[in-house]
Formats: structure tokens, sequence, C-alpha cells
């Protein structure tokens, strides 16, 4: 059992991230040559800094580790180590046991000793070669997982709370209109809150894998803001907290940007403003345009400044903890205000990945100035009126295709549109849409309204298949992507196979039917 010496031929691929090694003949208890110790200079005997000679017993080697009190747990680490355990996992078949400890090293500090044991036997004696590695930084990834996972636990809580205990509310008075309506109010709220932990987390996730990538289309900057304090202004009117804007040095407010993610790191630093700011406080939203000598030809520069008369923060708070993940647990306590989770973090991120600038000026008890420093791309032509403008055209009594496998995502979808007049027929998957399609006269559905992961086939299968019918009316029916991925590659997956327009669920009422319209 176990590996032979002449299989054991990967030491190499262990070494290159070593500390150090030695190799152990465990039935002996006796080391095969010396302690190696990793050096600018490779690998070199380190013994005698043990104060041992070249083949010294092994148990004395251990013992000479825990001599001068520098491991966090003696007894843990000898046990682990000891021939007898050694031997003990080699006849239960476990070739491999790993151990690890934190060792504290005067003057350098601590860090943490993983040793991984690879048993093997050689002239009928069990051999263990032995690799140290400095584990400190994986081990801290582990530990601010395990915190991470803590922190979403709670804040997801507060909110499923909420919503539990709301719908029981409404439940109760239901034949008292004024009341039911004030629960279903906050029980929306709740689930806003639930969603934006939600999607912060996956973003965080998605920004630290290297995942995110910059979806940049010609925007308008004011447009962006305006759909931002229609996302806050229930917020900030639960609070009674104004809300001023002021845009008037803007010149050109069209350019080339991500609007989707410049809208997060405003929205998740105003949000935190109207959150830190006390009843019938006020905060502001100011643009300005300007261009310096840094500024490359053919862009703009755009600083967005957000300013509260909130409750502040010092500056080795701004300086040490306000982009960490979850950190408002460092001010909860101080005043009763309970998080920035992870909204800045995503927020500098996310300005960084567009080579952008986050800039605080805080002072406790007087309010913070946060300016978010952007460079875009003109556009070298005036765009006109606002092109969202309505086409002036109803949909009542137009015919659409909703295909969805979820039941309950179809039962509201339905609602919203035969609330507006429209007919809607159903599919439960994109094999059963295409059939339907493929059936019906041309000209039968305005629009499909099409969920992306089904059963039996896929939205975007569907969609290529549509697409490819020989009945040109029938092959260029508008189709518009529902999905909950909010990520950009599954935007651009959707559009390439042909969708012409991307909702992604929880969708609101108005954004579905403002898209329909717009598209038709």
């Amino acid at each position: 059992m176990g590996y032979r010496s002449k299989e054991f031929d990967f030491k190499e691929i262990l070494l290159s991230s070593a500390t150090g090694y030695v190799t152990v003949n465990v039935t002996k208890n006796q080391l095969i040559g010396d302690v190696y110790e990793n050096t600018s200079k490779g690998y070199v005997p380190c013994t005698a800094n043990f104060g041992l000679k070249e083949n010294a017993s092994y148990t004395g080697l251990l013992n000479q580790i825990v001599k001068n009190d520098l491991l966090s747990d003696k007894e843990v680490f000898l046990n682990a180590c000891s021939p007898q355990t050694l031997l003990k996992n080699f006849d239960n078949g476990i070739l491999r046991p790993e151990t690890s400890c934190w060792v504290s090293i005067p003057g350098i500090g601590k860090y943490c000793l993983k040793l991984s044991f690879y048993l093997y036997t050689e002239e009928e004696d069990v051999v263990a070669f032995v690799v140290a590695e400095d584990y400190s930084n994986e081990m801290a990834r582990a530990e601010n997982k395990d915190r991470f996972i803590f922190d979403m636990s709670h804040d997801v809580r507060t909110p499923m709370n909420a919503i539990m205990g709301y719908t029981q509310m409404a439940k109760k008075y239901i034949n008292e209109p004024k009341k039911a309506l004030e629960c279903l109010d906050k029980l929306e709220l709740s689930g806003e809150q639930l969603l934006k932990i939600i999607n912060d987390a996956f973003d965080l996730a998605r920004i630290e894998s290297g995942k995110v990538v910059l979806d940049e289309d010609e925007a308008n900057i004011i447009d962006c803001l305006d759909r931002l304090l229609d996302m806050v202004k229930e917020q900030a009117k639960e609070k009674n907290i104004g809300i001023l804007i002021d845009t008037e040095d803007v010149e050109n407010v069209e350019a080339i940007f991500d609007e989707i993610k410049v809208g997060r790191i405003v929205y998740n630093i105003v949000s935190n403003a109207i959150k830190f700011t006390p009843n019938n406080g006020k905060v502001s939203i100011s643009v300005t345009q300007n261009t310096d000598s840094s500024t490359p030809e053919g862009f703009t520069n755009y600083d967005v400044t957000i300013s509260d008369n909130g409750v502040g923060m010092s500056r080795d708070f701004v300086d040490h903890h306000l982009f960490e993940t979850f950190s408002g647990r460092h001010t909860t306590t101080l005043t009763g205000i309970k998080g920035v989770g992870l909204g800045m973090s995503i927020a500098k991120r996310l300005i960084e990945l567009m080579n952008g600038k986050l800039l605080v000026d805080s002072e406790p008890g007087k309010g913070t100035k946060v300016t978010c420093r952007f460079c875009f791309r003109k556009i070298d032509y005036y765009k006109g009126e606002n092109k969202s403008a309505s086409h002036g055209s109803s949909i009542m009594g137009t015919r659409i295709l909703l295909v969805e496998d979820n039941e309950l995502n179809r039962e509201i979808e339905r609602d919203c549109l035969e609330s507006e007049g429209i007919i809607v027929d159903e599919a439960t998957n994109g094999k059963e849409a295409l059939d339907k399609i493929e059936a019906c006269e041309p000209g039968t559905y305005l629009c499909v309204l099409m969920d992306v992961m089904m059963p039996v086939m896929d939205g975007v299968e569907a969609t290529l298949k549509i697409r490819s019918l020989t009945d040109a009316q029938k092959s260029l029916i508008p189709i518009i992507a529902m999905t909950a991925n909010a990520f950009g590659e599954d935007k651009e997956r959707c559009l390439k196979a042909g969708m012409n327009g991307y909702l992604v669920k929880p969708i609101r009422n108005e954004k579905l039917l403002e898209v329909i319209n717009e598209l038709v």
C-alpha cells in the first residue's frame, strides 16, 4: 500500500511553493538526510538551526520545533505529526494527511504553517516526504469567506423577517384596505432591500473573480441620474429627506459609458447617504463637466458629487474601513444605523475598473461629500430629443406570446399585460413557443417575452430557431429576453442570438411595458 519511491516523482512540483521540506523514515523514527529551507539561493540545509545533526531522530525535530514556544497549539501539532499517527494513517489508507497551526516569529509576526505528509514505502519501511508551506493567505481568505457568509446571513435575514412579518400583517388586515396597503408598501420595500443585498453579493463575487467587463454604449448622464432618483425616492421619502440635483454645468449630456455600472456606483453612494442622514436632512447630487491637460483627446471628465448633512465619518474610518465589505459594522454602535454593507466596496472597485477615482471628504457630525470622477468618450454629434419618447401607438388589444416555465412568474407577468388590455398566449418552454409561432398566422403576435433558462429548449436556442424560420414576418418578430442573470455576458449572448431587448428579473410592470412600447 502507498506510493513506491519510483512513483514518487513529483517532488519538484510540490516544492515550487514550499517554504521547506524534510524526508522521514517513519518506521525507524529517523530523518533521511537534512531539513531544508527555501531561501533566495534555493533550498539549503538548516538541520543545525534546530540544534540537530543529519539523520537525527524525527521526534527530536518535533520537540525542537515546539521548544521555543512559537506554536499556537503544541499538543495538537505533536499528535498530528507523531510517528504513531502517521503509521496509523498509512495503515488506514490515508496517504496524504495534513495539519496546520499558527506560528509566531519574533520580529516577523504570525503566519500559518501547513505541513503536508506524502506517505509511501521504501524497502518495507514507511517513509514521509514532508512539505512545509506558508498558508497564511489561504487561511485569511477562508476566514474572510466565513465572515462574509455570516454577515450576508445576518443582512439577508433582516429584510426576510420584515417580508414574513408584513405578509402576515397584510393577511390580518385584509378587510382594512388602508392598513393592508401600508403593509404591502413595506413588503415591497423589504423585497427591494433583499434584492439589493443579493445583487451586491453577486457583483462583488464577479468583481473579485475578474469576470466583470464594461458594456459601453451611447448613454445620457442626466437620464441615468433621473432613473437613479426614481430608485431612491421611496427610501428618501421615509425619512423626509430632500434630494437636490444640479446638472447645469454639463455641456455634453450624452457620452459613451456603461450606464448600468455608473448608475450602480452612484446609487450605492446615494443610498448610503440617505441611510446615514437623519430625518428631515438633505442629500444633493451635482454633475460638472471639465477637461484638463491629462484628459485624452476625444474624452471628457464628469464629476458626480454626492453631499449630505448626515452623521459623517472620521478620517481613520474613511482610510481604513469605509471600503471594506460590511464596513458599517464599525459604525453601528456609534450611530445606531445599520451598515454600509457591500455598496461602497462595490462602488470603489467598479469605478477603478473604469479608470476613474472615488474621493471622500467627511467630518463626524457634519456630513460627507463623495466625488465620483469619470472620464468618458465624447459623442461627436447631437442626438436630438429624448429617444425614449412615446411612439403614440397603443398596445391595447394586441396579442403577446409569454414564454415562462415558472408558474408564479407567468401569473404576475400575465396580470401586468392583461391590465393593459393585451391578449396573452402562454408557453412553458422554448419548444412550445416555437411550435406556436410556426402554427400561427404571420403577424399574430406583437412580440415574444422569452424566459432564458427553461427545460426542453431554452430561450436562446428558441430564438435562434425562430430567426431561421422561412417565413420572413415570423422570423423577424420582436423577442424580449426575461432573465434572472444580470451579467453583461448573458445580455450579449441573448442579443447575439437575435433577441431585441433584455429585462432582468424581478421585472417592474412599468419597465416591462416601456420596453414593449419602445420595440414595437
